[in-house]
């Protein structure tokens, strides 16, 4: 089976012109498959740099992103760990679920930057402090991991069975518990939506795409897997924003979006709805 961290080595050997990744958060940006590879790689390479091995947790505190899904990639290729956690969490919550987890590293969006120093005193075991988008003194810099890092692929050796995500519940009934995700069981999800998709009608050509408004923390990322790894495009706005929702349909001819049903009674009744094209 695949392994996740296949995913973009594949598509940057097989289409490495074509875009896959767009991202409206902190910033328009678009990459090709190579040039996403190469940051991935880039990425994963620094972070092992540090000192980050195989089996060690990392938090992750961030809004929709392709940092996130950068993250989500360059750790499948080394096997560390990722932590991601609900931004809508109370500070305790996040607090328990990084001590909980035995994270040794904490990667957080500019919007949570006074959350982390808040909390800082209490994660003594906290080692690797990585801002995502703005510069902070004293912490490490996520462009600069990127931009320091060897492009080669990691050489780290990996199975199907390896952990690839550790993913708190919800906490309903009680204190969230993590929820460990293999290579293999995520892959399996993975080509289970996809097969179930393509069942279903929806279409797999070079002109699919993904618009992924809903959280990268939570297991609802299962779009921008699905649509990877058949070598298609993901398009994320950093939060359910209507307008940006809607020029990203237009703009990039979206054919897809995974969304929940507050959301979409939002789209069909916003007053502006006719002023774009949404035919795709």
């Amino acid at each position: 089976m695949i392994l996740l961290g296949d995913i973009p080595t594949r598509w940057s050997r097989l289409n490495p012109n074509k875009i896959c990744m767009v991202c409206t958060g902190y910033g328009d940006v678009r990459y090709t498959w190579k040039q996403f590879n190469e940051r991935i790689n880039r990425l994963a390479n620094s972070l092992k740099g540090l000192g980050l091995k195989k089996g060690d947790h990392v938090a992750i505190l961030m809004e929709n992103c392709h940092r996130f899904v950068e993250l989500y990639y360059a750790m499948a290729k080394t096997g560390i760990i990722p932590v991601p956690l609900n931004f809508r969490l109370h500070p305790n919550e996040l607090q328990h679920i990084i001590l909980h987890s035995d994270s040794i590293g904490f990667i957080f969006g500019p919007e949570y930057k006074d959350t982390v120093e808040a909390l800082r005193p209490a994660l003594g075991d906290i080692k690797y402090y990585i801002s995502a988008v703005d510069r902070i003194p004293g912490m490490l810099f996520y462009d600069d991991l990127v931009e320091k890092g060897s492009p080669e692929e990691p050489k780290v050796a990996l199975k199907e069975s390896d952990t690839v995500m550790l993913m708190y519940t919800g906490g309903t009934t009680g204190l969230p518990k993590g929820a460990v995700l293999t290579h293999r069981s995520l892959m399996t999800y993975t080509t289970g939506c996809v097969l179930s998709n393509l069942k279903s009608g929806i279409p797999s050509g070079d002109e699919d795409a993904t618009l992924f408004i809903l959280p990268a923390f939570h297991i609802s990322l299962w779009p921008i897997l699905a649509f990877h790894f058949t070598g298609d495009k993901v398009v994320m706005v950093n939060r359910p924003d209507l307008k940006k929702i809607f020029e990203a349909i237009q703009k990039e001819k979206v054919t897809h979006m995974n969304a929940v049903p507050t959301v979409y009674f939002w789209l069909v009744n916003d007053a502006d709805i006719d002023k774009y094209d949404l035919s795709s």
